[in-house]
């Protein structure tokens, strides 16, 4: 197993904020997720390293079906194409996880995850922002399931 960058490259700041709360909150607990994840990359431990992977699909997971849900609610005209990028993601994410699982990660697989991340937020997300207008955005109660009280985030299901 190697690095998977500096932290610094994964770091949440405010270019990042789409104004819409709720998505917010959940690109905050993605980006948590990728340096949880660098984190048990650096300490060599495969162990945590596999459970954090899984945290970080259960999050996407969620934020793909909150966010696309949002975007279906508000005809974003471009959701086919958005949707599509989420799926190849959830592909590339399937692959790292059973790299790991297999004991093969890399570095490199890593690396692309965080920095898929980093350019869909910069770029994909903000070009939804005038449709989902945070004063008429709804989304789902399901988005707020991805935090425990401590603020970590949980892997549990979600409510129906």
């Amino acid at each position: 197993m190697t690095g998977l960058g500096s932290a610094a490259d994964l770091t949440w700041n405010e270019r990042l904020l789409t104004g819409i709360n709720a998505i917010d909150a959940q690109h905050k607990t993605l980006f948590n997720s990728v340096t949880l994840l660098q984190e048990a990359v650096q300490e060599r431990s495969m162990i945590r390293t596999c459970y954090m992977l899984e945290q970080l699909s259960a999050n996407v997971s969620n934020h793909f079906r909150d966010e696309e849900y949002a975007m279906r609610l508000h005809d974003f005209p471009h959701l086919t194409e958005h949707i599509r990028e989420h799926r190849d993601f959830t592909n590339h994410l399937y692959w790292v996880r059973k790299a790991c699982l297999s004991h093969e990660i890399t570095g490199e697989l890593l690396t692309e995850l965080g920095s898929w991340l980093l350019e869909h937020v910069s770029k994909s997300d903000i070009d939804y922002v005038p449709y989902l207008t945070p004063d008429r955005c709804l989304l789902p109660m399901t988005l707020f399931d991805m935090h425990t009280p401590a603020g970590n985030t949980a892997l549990r299901p979600l409510k129906p």
